[in-house]
């Protein structure tokens, strides 16, 4: 008999640790993912810091020029120069909207000439 109550309280402790382990388990990957999450964000900050102003195309900072009345962004590295959209519009005009545009896009297919 008082071997069947030591086989019942082992299995007790065995259920009960397995238990407590399992909670531990997910606090624990809660806690990495918290981990994960906040990492990846002071990542994506970092990347925004260190890239902004800089060549696309080989790092260098850009310096700005005016052509034609435009501010623009030069790199003296490569040399290319690099706008943003309201920069663009201003040198070609801004985007047609045509209902044969609209009519292709709504497919997906790029827009005619």
């Amino acid at each position: 008999m008082a071997q069947e109550k030591d086989y019942l309280g082992e299995k007790l402790r065995l259920a009960e640790r397995g238990r407590e382990e399992a909670y531990f388990r997910k606090l624990n990957q809660e806690l990495l993912e918290q981990l994960r999450k906040k990492d990846a964000e002071e990542l994506e900050a970092l990347i925004r810091t260190y890239t902004h102003m800089r060549c696309p195309k080989c790092g260098e900072p850009l310096h700005q020029i005016t052509y034609h009345r435009n501010v623009l962004e030069e790199c003296p590295g490569c040399g290319g120069i690099w706008l943003d959209k309201e920069e663009f519009e201003k040198l070609v005009g801004p985007k047609e909207e045509g209902w044969l545009q609209r009519f292709y896009e709504s497919f997906g297919l790029p827009p005619k000439p």
